[in-house]
Protein backbone atom coordinates (compact mmCIF):
# COMPACT_ATOMS: atom_id res chain seq x y z
CA UNK A 1 0.00 0.00 0.00
CA UNK A 2 1.68 3.18 -1.21
CA UNK A 3 0.89 6.69 -0.73
CA UNK A 4 -0.37 8.31 -4.01
CA UNK A 5 0.54 12.02 -5.28
CA UNK A 6 -3.08 13.56 -5.73
CA UNK A 7 -4.07 16.91 -6.92
CA UNK A 8 -7.54 18.16 -6.06
CA UNK A 9 -9.73 18.75 -9.30
CA UNK A 10 -12.83 21.55 -9.63
CA UNK A 11 -16.15 20.02 -10.91
CA UNK A 12 -16.78 20.90 -14.43
CA UNK A 13 -20.59 22.01 -15.11
CA UNK A 14 -23.86 19.76 -13.96
CA UNK A 15 -24.85 17.66 -16.22
CA UNK A 16 -21.79 16.84 -18.29
CA UNK A 17 -19.61 14.16 -18.86
CA UNK A 18 -16.09 14.84 -18.15
CA UNK A 19 -13.55 12.92 -18.72
CA UNK A 20 -10.29 12.21 -16.29
CA UNK A 21 -6.74 10.55 -17.27
CA UNK A 22 -5.69 8.76 -15.18
CA UNK A 23 -1.93 6.85 -14.36
CA UNK A 24 -0.54 4.96 -11.19
CA UNK A 25 1.68 2.08 -10.86
CA UNK A 26 0.50 -1.62 -9.65
CA UNK A 27 2.51 -3.79 -7.36
CA UNK A 28 0.36 -7.49 -7.56
CA UNK A 29 1.03 -9.02 -4.31
CA UNK A 30 0.34 -12.30 -6.00
CA UNK A 31 2.39 -12.40 -8.97
CA UNK A 32 5.16 -9.77 -7.81
CA UNK A 33 5.08 -8.33 -10.74
CA UNK A 34 5.09 -4.46 -11.46
CA UNK A 35 3.33 -2.14 -13.80
CA UNK A 36 2.23 0.63 -15.30
CA UNK A 37 -1.70 1.58 -15.35
CA UNK A 38 -2.51 4.28 -17.49
CA UNK A 39 -6.48 5.08 -19.44
CA UNK A 40 -9.54 7.23 -18.85
CA UNK A 41 -12.42 7.43 -16.99
CA UNK A 42 -16.15 8.95 -18.37
CA UNK A 43 -17.90 10.70 -15.11
CA UNK A 44 -21.46 11.59 -15.22
CA UNK A 45 -20.60 14.98 -12.98
CA UNK A 46 -24.31 15.63 -12.04
CA UNK A 47 -24.47 12.31 -10.24
CA UNK A 48 -20.69 11.69 -9.02
CA UNK A 49 -21.00 8.43 -11.23
CA UNK A 50 -17.78 6.83 -13.55
CA UNK A 51 -19.89 5.41 -16.53
CA UNK A 52 -17.35 3.77 -18.39
CA UNK A 53 -13.70 3.19 -18.22
CA UNK A 54 -11.00 2.18 -20.88
CA UNK A 55 -7.30 1.68 -20.83
CA UNK A 56 -4.81 -0.60 -19.90
CA UNK A 57 -2.91 -2.02 -16.90
CA UNK A 58 0.51 -3.67 -16.67
CA UNK A 59 -0.44 -6.80 -15.27
CA UNK A 60 -3.62 -8.50 -16.31
CA UNK A 61 -4.08 -6.31 -19.39
CA UNK A 62 -6.41 -3.97 -20.86
CA UNK A 63 -9.21 -2.15 -19.00
CA UNK A 64 -12.50 -3.72 -20.98
CA UNK A 65 -15.22 -1.65 -19.36
CA UNK A 66 -16.43 -0.83 -15.99
CA UNK A 67 -18.52 -3.07 -13.69
CA UNK A 68 -21.74 -2.81 -12.68
CA UNK A 69 -22.29 -1.30 -9.41
CA UNK A 70 -22.32 -3.66 -6.51
CA UNK A 71 -20.29 -6.26 -8.80
CA UNK A 72 -17.27 -7.41 -6.05
CA UNK A 73 -19.24 -4.76 -3.96
CA UNK A 74 -17.75 -1.49 -5.85
CA UNK A 75 -20.05 2.08 -6.00
CA UNK A 76 -18.04 3.02 -9.02
CA UNK A 77 -18.53 6.67 -7.11
CA UNK A 78 -16.05 9.68 -8.03
CA UNK A 79 -15.53 13.12 -6.97
CA UNK A 80 -13.13 15.33 -8.38
CA UNK A 81 -11.75 16.51 -4.57
CA UNK A 82 -9.47 13.62 -2.75
CA UNK A 83 -9.82 10.85 -2.41
CA UNK A 84 -11.05 10.58 -5.84
CA UNK A 85 -12.92 7.43 -5.00
CA UNK A 86 -14.33 5.38 -2.10
CA UNK A 87 -13.56 2.92 0.22
CA UNK A 88 -15.86 0.31 -1.86
CA UNK A 89 -14.00 1.62 -5.26
CA UNK A 90 -14.11 1.75 -9.03
CA UNK A 91 -14.46 -1.84 -10.75
CA UNK A 92 -13.52 -2.78 -14.20
CA UNK A 93 -13.29 -6.09 -16.11
CA UNK A 94 -9.45 -7.35 -17.77
CA UNK A 95 -8.69 -9.04 -21.18
CA UNK A 96 -7.12 -11.39 -18.29
CA UNK A 97 -10.69 -12.49 -17.51
CA UNK A 98 -10.37 -11.04 -13.73
CA UNK A 99 -12.05 -8.21 -12.31
CA UNK A 100 -10.42 -5.43 -10.65
CA UNK A 101 -11.50 -2.15 -8.22
CA UNK A 102 -9.55 0.64 -7.30
CA UNK A 103 -10.66 1.64 -3.59
CA UNK A 104 -9.36 4.17 -0.93
CA UNK A 105 -8.04 2.54 1.81
CA UNK A 106 -8.99 5.08 4.05
CA UNK A 107 -6.07 7.03 4.66
CA UNK A 108 -5.22 10.22 2.94
CA UNK A 109 -2.97 9.33 -0.18
CA UNK A 110 -3.26 5.36 0.16
CA UNK A 111 -4.85 3.18 -2.63
CA UNK A 112 -5.22 -0.26 -2.87
CA UNK A 113 -6.24 -2.42 -6.06
CA UNK A 114 -8.40 -5.91 -5.14
CA UNK A 115 -8.65 -8.78 -7.68
CA UNK A 116 -11.66 -10.94 -7.49
CA UNK A 117 -9.45 -13.81 -7.31
CA UNK A 118 -8.06 -13.01 -4.30
CA UNK A 119 -5.01 -10.41 -5.34
CA UNK A 120 -4.09 -7.12 -3.86
CA UNK A 121 -2.11 -4.49 -5.79
CA UNK A 122 -0.41 -1.37 -3.93
CA UNK A 123 -1.11 1.93 -5.97
CA UNK A 124 1.70 4.00 -6.29
CA UNK A 125 1.69 7.79 -7.77
CA UNK A 126 -1.95 8.25 -8.62
CA UNK A 127 -2.16 10.88 -11.19
CA UNK A 128 -5.38 12.37 -12.34
CA UNK A 129 -5.68 14.82 -15.44
CA UNK A 130 -8.99 16.46 -17.06
CA UNK A 131 -8.94 15.47 -20.75
CA UNK A 132 -9.83 17.84 -23.67
CA UNK A 133 -11.98 15.88 -26.40
CA UNK A 134 -11.04 17.11 -29.98
CA UNK A 135 -13.29 16.67 -32.99
CA UNK A 136 -11.96 14.98 -36.20
CA UNK A 137 -14.09 15.12 -39.13
CA UNK A 138 -14.93 12.61 -41.57
CA UNK A 139 -16.32 11.76 -45.06
CA UNK A 140 -16.43 9.26 -47.04
CA UNK A 141 -18.54 7.12 -49.93
CA UNK A 142 -20.40 3.78 -49.58
CA UNK A 143 -21.39 1.21 -51.76
CA UNK A 144 -24.06 -1.02 -50.45
CA UNK A 145 -23.31 -4.89 -51.48
CA UNK A 146 -26.70 -5.53 -50.70
CA UNK A 147 -29.05 -2.77 -51.85
CA UNK A 148 -26.53 -1.73 -54.58
CA UNK A 149 -27.04 1.97 -53.49
CA UNK A 150 -24.13 4.50 -52.89
CA UNK A 151 -23.70 7.11 -50.92
CA UNK A 152 -22.32 9.97 -48.99
CA UNK A 153 -20.97 9.93 -45.29
CA UNK A 154 -19.98 12.64 -43.41
CA UNK A 155 -19.39 13.31 -39.34
CA UNK A 156 -17.13 13.84 -37.13
CA UNK A 157 -14.98 11.79 -34.17
CA UNK A 158 -15.59 13.12 -30.82
CA UNK A 159 -11.55 11.81 -29.18
CA UNK A 160 -9.50 11.48 -26.27
CA UNK A 161 -6.38 11.77 -28.09
CA UNK A 162 -4.30 10.90 -25.00
CA UNK A 163 -5.77 7.27 -24.96
CA UNK A 164 -6.50 7.33 -28.44
CA UNK A 165 -10.40 6.54 -27.75
CA UNK A 166 -13.44 7.39 -30.12
CA UNK A 167 -15.84 8.42 -27.34
CA UNK A 168 -18.67 10.01 -29.46
CA UNK A 169 -19.76 10.50 -33.07
CA UNK A 170 -22.31 12.50 -35.05
CA UNK A 171 -23.28 12.73 -38.74
CA UNK A 172 -25.13 10.83 -41.64
CA UNK A 173 -25.09 8.08 -43.74
CA UNK A 174 -26.05 7.95 -47.51
CA UNK A 175 -27.80 4.47 -47.43
CA UNK A 176 -28.80 4.25 -43.34
CA UNK A 177 -30.01 7.29 -42.51
CA UNK A 178 -28.35 9.30 -39.77
CA UNK A 179 -25.92 8.39 -37.36
CA UNK A 180 -27.54 7.70 -33.78
CA UNK A 181 -24.61 7.57 -31.52
CA UNK A 182 -21.30 5.52 -30.83
CA UNK A 183 -21.88 1.52 -29.59
CA UNK A 184 -20.18 0.44 -26.64
CA UNK A 185 -16.19 -1.69 -27.45
CA UNK A 186 -17.01 -4.62 -27.90
CA UNK A 187 -20.51 -4.76 -29.23
CA UNK A 188 -20.14 -6.48 -32.94
CA UNK A 189 -16.30 -7.04 -32.01
CA UNK A 190 -15.82 -3.11 -31.93
CA UNK A 191 -12.63 -1.48 -30.35
CA UNK A 192 -13.65 2.51 -31.19
CA UNK A 193 -9.87 2.96 -31.46
CA UNK A 194 -9.05 6.12 -33.17
CA UNK A 195 -4.78 7.02 -34.63
CA UNK A 196 -4.65 10.48 -36.29
CA UNK A 197 -2.39 9.02 -38.91
CA UNK A 198 -3.46 6.82 -41.71
CA UNK A 199 -5.17 4.17 -41.14
CA UNK A 200 -7.09 6.08 -38.33
CA UNK A 201 -9.16 2.99 -37.03
CA UNK A 202 -8.64 -0.35 -36.48
CA UNK A 203 -9.42 -3.88 -38.43
CA UNK A 204 -12.12 -4.08 -35.64
CA UNK A 205 -13.25 -0.91 -36.41
CA UNK A 206 -15.32 2.19 -34.67
CA UNK A 207 -19.24 0.90 -34.42
CA UNK A 208 -22.62 3.08 -34.30
CA UNK A 209 -26.28 2.79 -34.19
CA UNK A 210 -28.17 4.66 -37.50
CA UNK A 211 -31.57 5.76 -37.88
CA UNK A 212 -32.00 3.02 -40.07
CA UNK A 213 -31.78 0.97 -37.22
CA UNK A 214 -28.57 -1.04 -38.31
CA UNK A 215 -25.32 -1.15 -36.11
CA UNK A 216 -22.84 -0.18 -38.71
CA UNK A 217 -18.71 -0.54 -38.27
CA UNK A 218 -16.35 1.03 -40.36
CA UNK A 219 -12.70 -1.32 -39.90
CA UNK A 220 -9.63 -1.08 -41.69
CA UNK A 221 -9.46 -3.93 -43.93
CA UNK A 222 -4.87 -3.92 -44.10
CA UNK A 223 -4.37 -2.75 -47.20
CA UNK A 224 -3.73 1.28 -47.37
CA UNK A 225 -6.26 3.26 -48.14
CA UNK A 226 -8.90 0.28 -48.49
CA UNK A 227 -11.48 0.12 -45.59
CA UNK A 228 -15.13 -1.50 -45.22
CA UNK A 229 -18.46 -1.13 -43.60
CA UNK A 230 -19.95 -3.85 -42.17
CA UNK A 231 -23.55 -4.06 -40.60
CA UNK A 232 -25.02 -6.57 -38.20
CA UNK A 233 -27.47 -7.23 -40.44
CA UNK A 234 -25.12 -9.02 -42.76
CA UNK A 235 -24.08 -6.07 -45.31
CA UNK A 236 -20.80 -4.85 -46.46
CA UNK A 237 -20.36 -1.55 -48.02
CA UNK A 238 -17.02 -0.72 -49.61
CA UNK A 239 -15.58 2.85 -48.81
CA UNK A 240 -14.34 5.31 -51.26
CA UNK A 241 -11.05 7.70 -50.05
CA UNK A 242 -11.33 8.17 -46.24
CA UNK A 243 -10.73 12.11 -45.75
CA UNK A 244 -9.91 13.10 -42.21
CA UNK A 245 -9.36 16.42 -40.83
CA UNK A 246 -8.61 17.62 -36.76
CA UNK A 247 -10.80 20.49 -36.24
CA UNK A 248 -8.68 23.72 -35.69
CA UNK A 249 -10.84 24.21 -32.36
CA UNK A 250 -11.11 21.30 -29.39
CA UNK A 251 -14.38 21.10 -27.99
CA UNK A 252 -15.11 22.98 -25.26
CA UNK A 253 -13.19 22.40 -22.10
CA UNK A 254 -14.60 22.07 -18.91
CA UNK A 255 -14.80 25.43 -17.22
CA UNK A 256 -12.56 23.96 -14.21
CA UNK A 257 -9.59 22.72 -16.42
CA UNK A 258 -8.24 26.45 -15.38
CA UNK A 259 -8.86 25.45 -11.99
CA UNK A 260 -6.95 22.58 -12.24
CA UNK A 261 -4.28 24.45 -13.73
CA UNK A 262 -3.80 26.96 -11.10
CA UNK A 263 -3.90 23.84 -8.40
CA UNK A 264 -1.04 22.69 -10.30
CA UNK A 265 0.74 25.72 -9.84
CA UNK A 266 -0.14 26.07 -6.96
CA UNK A 267 1.56 22.32 -5.71
CA UNK A 268 4.47 23.30 -7.15
CA UNK A 269 4.87 26.65 -5.83
CA UNK A 270 4.05 24.97 -2.13
CA UNK A 271 6.60 21.87 -2.94
CA UNK A 272 9.36 24.23 -3.83
CA UNK A 273 9.00 26.28 -0.70
CA UNK A 274 8.83 23.35 1.54
CA UNK A 275 11.91 22.22 -0.05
Amino acid sequence: MLAAAVVALAPAAANATVYYGFSFTESDSIGGGTGNVTGALAVNDAQDKVIDIFGTTGIKGAIRGLVPDGTYNVDNLFSPAAPFVTSQGVGFNTSSGVIIKLEYTGSPGYYDMHTDEGGTASVGSLILTLLQPVLYNFSFTEIDSIGGGTGNVTGSFTVLESVHRVVGISGTTGIKGAIGGLVPVGTYNVDNLFSPDAPYVTSQGIGFTTAAGAIVKLEYTGSPGFYDMHTDEGGTASVGPLSVTREAVTVPEPVSLGLFMVGLASLFVTRRRAA
